[in-house]
């Protein structure tokens, strides 16, 4: 959160400046210098975090599917395969399996399905207990969901490249179209000097910063949407 916090600072500071140079109005550069920051601070505390939530609870979900599976097949051991998938669990996934200590392998595994609320990990456990009933080779039994798992992974890495290239452009666009505006202050300064008094004049570059904001709204909301609900829709 404290990068986050840095970039959000920087992005406030820069456009309530940049809103002050181009309208001559200190109110107008203090007034977006706030509530951009107090946007980008709102956006992560409701968008973003829940974003990081969601995607690391797919990555757990894959990682938990894979190791239990390959560990299962060479210990034969539910509880040694469960070991093995949670050694390296941190954070809130962490606190959620010291909370279910208490219960068995098999009631721990089938209480996560509230936290691995994914498809994939209903058939995962399907898959165990058709091994429980009919024994036979965990690795023929889920063959194709392991498949599917990597499938997913690989999918929802894709999407998560994808969408930070998009933000890369976004980042750029928007970068280029400061810089032209302030260089265009400059340049006309005697022409800036005599429309900065006419309040239509004002009006619009509020509007223009109003846009700037309404089009990081739908970055952030478009950028979450689309890695989501496709590692949902893999999952």
């Amino acid at each position: 959160m404290t990068f986050f916090i840095l970039i959000s600072c920087f992005i406030s500071i820069i456009s309530g400046f940049l809103s002050y140079y181009v309208s001559g109005e200190i109110f107008i550069g203090i007034g977006v210098g706030i509530i951009f920051l107090g946007y980008l601070i709102f956006a992560y505390k409701f968008f973003i975090e829940k974003y990081k939530k969601d995607l690391s609870k797919m990555h757990e979900c894959y990682l938990f599917i894979n190791n239990f599976i390959i560990s299962l097949s060479v210990q034969n051991s539910f509880k040694e395969a469960y070991e093995k998938a949670t050694f390296n669990s941190t954070g809130y996934y962490k606190e959620i399996l010291k909370n279910i200590e208490h219960l068995s392998i098999k009631e721990r595994i089938e209480y996560l399905k509230e936290y691995f609320d994914f498809d994939l990990y209903f058939h995962f456990i399907n898959i165990l207990n058709l091994y429980e009933e009919q024994g036979g080779n965990i690795l023929d039994l889920s063959k194709s969901l392991l498949e599917e798992n990597m499938r997913s992974e690989n999918a929802l890495n894709e999407s998560i490249s994808i969408a930070r290239n998009k933000l890369l452009e976004f980042s750029i666009l928007w970068i280029i179209t400061y810089t032209v505006l302030g260089l265009s202050r400059f340049a006309l300064d005697n022409f800036f000097y005599l429309i900065s008094s006419i309040l239509v004049y004002k009006i619009m570059i509020v509007c223009f910063f109003v846009l700037v904001l309404v089009s990081i709204h739908f970055l952030i909301i478009n950028y979450k949407t689309v890695v989501i609900k496709r590692g949902i829709k893999n999952a």
